[in-house]
């Protein structure tokens, strides 16, 4: 935290027993339900875990939110500050809705109408006369408010207007006076002054979903003005309870039954297909995430800098052995590589001396078990689309197992239409309605497929994951003993970022919990690109190498029932990839290495860059068939030395996107690239045999007819500007 920030905290009440029965509430003073109760003795041990203690507390007149703010004061230890309660922060008056359900509503307004009641930022809904027994002017409680002032009626804009004058008035001075306060309102009373103190938009506010009983800090500076937010929760902890809570805000004080609806035709949907309960339940979460409007993004603001980390080169621990017995090494290998043109399996893609990558893959496994004499496990996690052609590639190698030893496939998930939020229908080509989730659902696929529960019944305790086009990903003794004497849960193999890698993810802290965390490119706001990729800053890349305590994991799972609860990342499609005019989609997803955030006490390791040579594009694969990788005698695929841990930076022409492109460009072999700093090839070019780069090369064809670049050699190591070849 920036020193010299002032606080306030933000508390919305417990769950109401008309939240329960999905009624619409606003100024109705009805009690919490058991479970509201339970919300707010938990919010009060979670204050008081955090050390707050309060000078003033501020609460509504109604008795939900009067008893949160007690019971939360009297579990946090908090007993001599004044509770000052005023009408002003009670929640917006839903005037003729009050004590009717949605269902009732709909039926008596029209379901039209009752969303641009419901919805709209500025129309309130049908007002109460004064001569209505509900009406606040007939309540004694009220008897000090001037008639006038008492609402038959708000919208949310309305509500900003009540709301803000006690801001200006009362609360806001004791926290510019350096005052510690508490504020225990209401949804809608709380968005009020989140609105104000962000600036948010009419829109903005729309979709801002404050979950129950979950104490939210605000930061500002000796103004007033905003700094940053957070809740004292875990994050994915918070989002699961706003996925249970999913459109409360917007529904003004109903229960969850607005996602209930929502969730429905996804639930019915994925079951029909037979996906398993794991597979249900982490996409409900992230569906949940996606409708309760919480952004997805992680600004600069609420994160810091790694500055070290331990260093594989350091590592002093004995290697044991015996470990291995305890130990799974698992492969994704569930891609097409359909970036690169290929319908088949990515995997299945050659590499080097006719091997695939499957072929060096299980060398590598037969090499291991050889050189220290124990017969470990190996995994892989395909999916339905590579799951044939890759057990029919490795039953050359029968000594790797087979059947749901072998292997274990990963989930889909329905793809989510963006204006609406319901399932995506495409009839013409139903397989266009789903996609991948992400390598993040290794998580749920291996407890959904039994593999989890399977591999701690036989005895393993670590796995080791890593990507099928990762062939320096080997199982290592040295970080496999590292791993398991540290009694970390997740540890990340990390590799310090050059200009190659600065527009991918990195690692960082959360500013609040202190723990670590995995930013992705999709999850950076705009705003922040640029200290994105400082790699001066953000020095560490997820090589997407992980160990996991499988026991850890299991405990996770048990703890979230069923999901684990990563980061949710939208990717907007269309359902029809080549169908640019088919409807807007939102495909959700996660990375498995964002579950580094979801285990206390996770670690990262900083490895050579020898651990990380993936191919995710033709300009890798380039690189990987040059001479700046060599194949190790255990069949690694590794940068040569002189590289000094730094590949190649490699920009291709679009027109070799595609493998068989890339292959027309070097009919005879990649070329030398040993002392080639970075290369680029601009037009129809072709490479002859013996061509070597050196420093920096640009290769430029203007013209439309293919041009052959000769043997020799191109390019100066010394020179600090690139070499032109024009052809």
């Amino acid at each position: 935290m920036a020193e010299g920030n002032l606080k306030v905290v933000f508390l919305r009440h417990g769950e109401s027993e008309w939240n329960v029965a999905n009624i619409f509430t606003g100024w109705a003073d009805v009690d919490l339900s058991p479970a509201g109760d339970q919300e707010a003795v938990l919010a009060g041990k979670t204050l008081k875990e955090k050390g707050f203690k309060f000078d003033v507390v501020f609460t509504s007149v109604l008795k939900r939110s009067i008893k949160t703010a007690w019971t939360a004061c009297m579990h946090s230890e908090n007993f001599s500050m004044p509770i000052i309660n005023s009408w002003r922060l009670n929640e917006r008056h839903y005037g003729a809705l009050q004590g009717l359900n949605k269902a009732e509503t709909a039926a008596k307004h029209g379901e039209a109408q009752v969303k641009i009641w419901r919805r709209s930022y500025d129309i309130p809904p049908p007002a109460i006369e004064e001569t209505d027994s509900r009406h606040p002017c007939n309540d004694p409680k009220y008897r000090s408010v001037p008639a006038a002032a008492l609402p038959g009626a708000e919208s949310l804009k309305l509500t900003v207007d009540r709301v803000l004058p006690f801001w200006f008035d009362n609360i806001a001075p004791c926290i510019k006076a350096g005052k510690s306060v508490l504020v225990a309102a209401h949804g809608n009373s709380l968005r009020a002054i989140c609105k104000f103190l962000e600036g948010m938009s009419e829109e903005q506010v729309l979709e801002l979903n404050i979950p129950t009983a979950v104490p939210l800090v605000y930061e500002l500076d000796k103004n007033l003005k905003f700094v940053k937010k957070y809740y004292l929760m875990d994050e994915s902890e918070v989002a699961a309870k706003m996925a249970a809570v999913a459109n409360q805000g917007k529904t003004g004080g109903g229960s969850n039954s607005d996602f209930d609806a929502k969730w429905a035709p996804f639930e019915a949907k994925m079951k029909s297909e037979g996906l398993n309960d794991a597979a249900i339940a982490a996409f409900k979460y992230n569906y949940g995430v996606l409708v309760s409007g919480q952004s997805t993004l992680i600004p600069e603001s609420t994160l810091s800098a790694v500055d070290s980390l331990p260093r594989f080169e350091d590592l002093s621990t004995q290697p044991s052995p015996e470990l291995l017995k305890k130990t799974v090494v698992l492969k994704l290998n569930g891609g097409l590589g359909t970036g690169m043109g290929l319908d088949k399996a990515k995997s299945l893609l050659e590499v080097s001396q006719g091997n695939t990558f499957l072929d060096l893959i299980a060398k590598q496994i037969a090499s291991l078990k050889g050189q220290h004499a124990v017969d470990f496990r190996f995994m892989l996690m395909n999916s339905f689309s590579t799951s044939k052609d890759t057990l029919e590639a490795l039953a050359k190698y029968p000594d790797l197992g087979s059947g749901d030893r072998l292997e274990f496939v990963q989930n889909k998930a329905p793809k989510v239409t963006k204006s609406d939020l319901t399932p995506a229908s495409w009839p013409s080509n139903t397989g266009h309605e789903w996609c991948p989730p992400g390598h993040g659902d290794l998580y749920p696929a291996l407890l959904g497929s039994g593999t989890l529960d399977k591999l701690l019944a036989e005895g393993y305790q670590y796995m080791f994951v890593s990507n099928s086009d990762n062939l320096g990903a080997t199982i290592d003794l040295h970080l496999l003993t590292y791993f398991a004497t540290s009694k970390a849960p997740f540890m990340m193999e990390v590799a310090e970022r050059t200009e190659a890698d600065k527009k991918g993810g990195h690692l960082a802290k959360d500013s609040t919990k202190g723990g670590l965390l995995l930013r992705e490119s999709a999850q950076c706001p705009e705003d922040d690109e640029k200290a994105f990729q400082d790699i001066s800053k953000h020095k560490f890349f997820n090589t997407n190498n992980l160990w996991v305590d499988l026991s850890a994991l299991k405990s996770i799972f048990d703890k979230n029932n069923g999901f684990i609860p990563l980061p949710v990342m939208t990717n907007e499609k269309t359902v029809d990839p080549r169908d640019k005019k088919s409807t807007k989609v939102l495909q959700l997803e996660t990375a498995m290495g964002a579950a580094i955030s979801c285990f206390d006490g996770a670690s990262a390791m900083v490895v050579p860059r020898s651990r990380f040579a993936p191919v995710k594009t033709t300009n890798d694969l380039l690189a990987l068939r040059s001479d700046a990788y060599v194949v190790t005698p255990d069949f690694r695929i590794t940068l040569a030395e002189k590289r000094a841990g730094i590949p190649p930076n490699i920009k291709l022409d679009g027109r070799y996107k595609f493998v068989d492109a890339m292959e027309k460009l070097m009919p005879e072999g990649a070329p030398s690239l040993i002392d080639c700093k970075s290369l680029t090839i601009e037009g129809n070019v072709v490479l002859a045999k013996g061509v070597v780069f050196k420093g920096a090369v640009v290769v430029k064809n203007a013209s439309e007819e293919p041009k052959t670049l000769a043997a020799g050699t191109y390019g100066d190591e010394g020179s600090a500007t690139p070499t032109v070849v024009e052809l």
